[in-house]
């Protein structure tokens, strides 16, 4: 009984206690201080480039913090009034946020540039002076084919582009071997921070109508040959997921894009955009864009007649080439008839020709001040080589061209023996 009493009397105390101190808490009249601190807004890269059709989130990467109300992303407000992802340009989007007692952050904007098919930026043009540019070195032609080569200096260029429409040919029926011809023209890139590598457009095999390969090569398809004893990549299509192959023998690796995507079949007439750059550093890309498709009659007919996609812009992927990106590197443009199992040979004689492939401007890209930029590659950046002969050649320039790094150049080997 006495001790029932006693917890009673406890039980009474602890509530009055507790009453009287929410009494306290009730009578405090006291206003809290307002919160005037804004909350802080992050945009994560503020600079966004994607190409038209893919996804994009513009919440991706922002977020919003509030020192009392903590997380409030969710607050986040977006001025997309000007921002079309449909059509190819570069739009400003502006984030704002507020917090409950109505405190701003500071505006974020985020630029997105939204890019169509092509692939290769336009790099601002540079024709200014380039302090301690080196002057390109005299070389020697390199037997076993019909080529015209311009080079440049070896300097701290990071890559060479040129817009070119591609030439018309005519193969030598007396050099048709063993269901093949042993003149094949080739319009290429390359470049050369120790070892040489060449990307571009070789003439090739292609899937016809009936779904059978030709027996002969009759358009220009990607090619990238390198030099490395690392990063190979070497397999055959099934190692990289049905799109390309590479091949090596010893350290000289070849790589070509599988002939089923006739998209990346590229003809006579055709203009389009080369690009060989160095992404990173010790790699090496070919990229072209399509500027006109071809309007030749017997062009039209034969992507008709076989069912061949309009030609699309193309990348490679990218490839081992020591030095790229980090020293100094000599860039070059290539018009060749490459002949079969000649290589180191004397080229030899045939009734091929190639005609007019018009470079209508050709630029050398060059790191200046933080900014890359495109250089003219003009004459005084070149050293030319037309081997084995010149007289097999003929070449000519518009001012326009002569200016902007272009030239029209058909190989015509014949001339040599007339």
């Amino acid at each position: 009984m006495t001790e029932r009493l006693i917890y009673k009397k406890s039980y009474l105390l602890l509530l009055t206690l507790f009453l009287f101190g929410f009494t306290l808490i009730g009578c405090d009249k006291t206003p809290k201080e307002k919160d005037t601190i804004p909350p802080l807004l992050t945009v994560y890269e503020t600079t966004i480039k994607i190409r038209i059709g893919e996804p994009l989130d513009l919440m991706q990467g922002v977020t919003g913090l509030d020192n009392v109300e903590g997380d409030i992303t969710n607050r986040i407000t977006i001025d997309q009034s000007n921002f079309n992802p449909n059509q190819p340009g570069t739009y400003t989007v502006i984030y704002y946020l507020v917090d409950k007692d109505g405190n701003s952050a500071t505006p974020v904007t985020r630029t997105i540039i939204i890019i169509g098919d092509q692939q290769i930026e336009d790099y601002q043009l540079y024709t200014e002076e380039i302090a301690g540019e080196k002057l390109p070195q005299a070389q020697n032609c390199f037997p076993g084919a019909w080529y015209h080569k311009v080079v440049s200096s070896k300097d701290y260029w990071r890559g060479i582009v040129g817009v070119i429409t591609l030439p018309t040919y005519t193969l030598d029926e007396a050099r048709f071997q063993n269901g093949r011809y042993l003149d094949n023209p080739s319009i290429y890139m390359g470049g050369n921070a120790g070892s040489e590598s060449d990307a571009g457009l070789s003439l090739s095999l292609a899937q016809l109508k009936n779904g059978s390969i030709s027996t002969y090569s009759m358009v220009y398809r990607p090619f990238w040959r390198y030099i490395t004893t690392i990063n190979k990549d070497e397999g055959g299509y099934s190692e990289h997921n049905g799109e390309y192959a590479v091949s090596c023998t010893g350290n000289n690796c070849y790589g070509n894009w599988h002939y089923k995507n006739t998209e990346y079949y590229y003809l006579p007439g055709d203009t389009i955009k080369m690009m060989v750059y160095s992404p990173k550093e010790n790699y090496l890309q070919l990229v072209i864009d399509v500027i006109s498709v071809s309007t030749i009659p017997e062009v039209v007919n034969l992507r008709k007649t076989n069912g061949w996609n309009d030609p699309k812009s193309f990348i490679s992927p990218m490839f081992y080439s020591g030095g790229h990106g980090r020293t100094p590197a000599e860039f070059k443009r290539v018009n060749a008839i490459d002949q079969v199992a000649n290589e180191g040979k004397p080229a030899q004689a045939t009734a091929a020709v190639v005609e007019n492939a018009v470079w209508k401007e050709a630029y050398l890209l060059r790191n200046i001040s933080g900014q890359m930029y495109r250089v003219p590659f003009v004459t005084s950046r070149q050293y030319r080589l037309s081997c084995p002969s010149t007289d097999a050649f003929v070449i000519t320039a518009t001012d326009q061209q002569t200016l902007m790094g272009g030239e029209t150049v058909s190989i015509l080997p014949r001339r040599k023996e007339n």
